[in-house]
């Protein structure tokens, strides 16, 4: 899709960015957060909650082309089905844990705190908005298989669940409590440097007794990394829909921007600092160079 000269210079830009938030975190992270911190900020929760709401709706979304692709496909009766019913239940994973995030105290939890919602309602905008994406996929995959398009897109998936799997390695490395609830007044929870740690959330919630939501999570920005990662998600819409591969670059840009507006989100509703957004935003970019380098050697 890219040469190697432009595969660099895509990155370069957008990582060193996310470098130069890190160094200024390093010595400003506090007052930074001090200055933009805006307490149940609308708009910021809205562009929040669409950071961590796209990333369920694109795996859903390819996961339901791949899965006619792989019903279609020229292999075995047996592998057409366990393809097809892996893809399913990773859709169906996929959406529920989406869900979940999106309804969490980090999305329209802030929002709505003192909503809860039932079981049916959670049915239904599980159907709704996520696995619908499953079935508009299943619909909009080409009718004649493909094993180019079944074998990008199945790259495309692999790479996003491995920048999950970096972010939960990360977060169960490090304990920093999130900016907001440094302001609680508890004692011991206090602004702490990206570079030290109070050893693991789950051991600090216990301490302190505060538990389900997420108070030791602030580092790295887990909505900096999976919003970012659209820098490759974007840009493989074009193997779906070949009248955008011209415009693969842009829809390059494009992800970067919308992780950067993502990542300004998160330090202003006080979920993390400028070294958690930048940390999450440079792993996200150092898996999609991996990815489009791979991608160029491979094709």
């Amino acid at each position: 899709m890219f040469t190697v000269k432009r595969i660099c210079l895509m990155h370069i830009i957008p990582a060193g960015v996310c470098i130069g938030l890190i160094t200024a975190g390093t010595f400003w992270d506090k007052a930074v957060s001090d200055a933009l911190y805006s307490r149940g900020n609308f708009p910021m929760l809205i562009v929040s909650v669409l950071g961590q709401y796209l990333f369920s709706a694109v795996f859903i979304f390819i996961a339901g082309v791949l899965c006619r692709q792989a019903v279609i496909s020229d292999a075995h009766a047996a592998k057409r089905t366990a393809g097809a019913a892996v893809l399913g239940i990773s859709a169906l994973i996929m959406g529920i844990r989406g869900l979940d995030h999106v309804l969490d105290t980090e999305n329209i939890g802030a929002l709505l705190p003192d909503t809860e919602f039932s079981l049916g309602a959670r049915l239904l905008m599980l159907m709704v908005f996520m696995l619908s994406l499953f079935f508009i996929g299943l619909w909009l995959s080409p009718r004649e298989y493909d094993r180019a398009l079944a074998r990008r897109l199945t790259e495309v998936l692999l790479y996003l669940l491995a920048a999950l799997i970096v972010l939960a390695l990360l977060k169960s490395s490090f304990a920093r409590p999130r900016y907001r609830f440094t302001l609680m007044g508890t004692d011991g929870i206090d602004f702490l440097p990206w570079y030290a740690s109070m050893g693991s959330a789950k051991q600090a919630e216990e301490l302190y007794g505060i538990t389900g939501v997420q108070a030791f999570a602030s580092f790295p920005s887990g909505h900096s990394l999976i919003s970012m990662i659209h820098v490759i998600a974007l840009p493989c819409m074009a193997y779906i829909f070949p009248g955008l591969k011209k415009r693969a670059g842009l829809l390059f840009v494009t992800g970067a921007c919308f992780g950067f507006c993502v990542m300004l989100s998160r330090i202003v509703l006080g979920a993390h600092y400028l070294s958690d957004v930048g940390t999450g935003g440079l792993v996200a970019l150092a898996v999609s160079f991996v990815f489009f380098m791979v991608h160029r050697v491979k094709n």
